[in-house]
């Protein structure tokens, strides 16, 4: 997922939407993956009168990890914006959220162009962001002393 999330910081307005599908793609397989593996190994590795337990454990840590995640991703993708609009003084809070919406339609082109700069420099932001965490999370598994193989 870090490999298919790196070409995302770099987009621009231009670039074909085909990728965000691939992207989209590689990252529902790994996640798939991934919650199905946890869940089994889980499964596998408590004692029978533990089982529900676990999966209850397993359950809340993602619904957690999903819900500090959007709050994560919406705080940079917020932070960015309001960055951007305190460099674009003529461009205001209203005409960014209608831009996102589809329903802004500038007068100037630049102004259009400008909207656009700061929405794509918040997604790259969050794109940034991920990868940031992909890499925490690499290093912290590869520094796991007690890490094993489980057959």
């Amino acid at each position: 997922m870090m490999l298919a999330y790196l070409p995302l910081i770099f987009i621009d307005s231009r670039f074909n939407q085909t990728i965000f599908f691939f992207v989209s793609g590689i990252t529902g397989v790994t996640l798939g993956i991934t919650i199905t593996m946890n869940t089994l190994v889980a499964q596998r590795i408590v004692p029978e009168e533990s089982l529900g337990t676990a999966s209850a454990m397993i359950t809340l840590g993602r619904t957690l990890g999903q819900t500090l995640a959007a709050g994560i991703f919406g705080l940079a993708f917020n932070m960015s914006l309001n960055s951007g609009l305190k460099k674009h003084p003529i461009i205001d809070q209203n005409m960014i959220n209608q831009s996102i919406k589809g329903v802004y339609q500038s007068p100037l082109v630049v102004d259009e162009h400008t909207i656009n700069q700061i929405i794509l420099t918040g997604m790259h932001t969050v794109f940034s962001v991920t990868l940031i965490l992909f890499v925490i999370v690499l290093i912290v598994n590869v520094a796991d002393q007690k890490r094993e193989v489980i057959k």
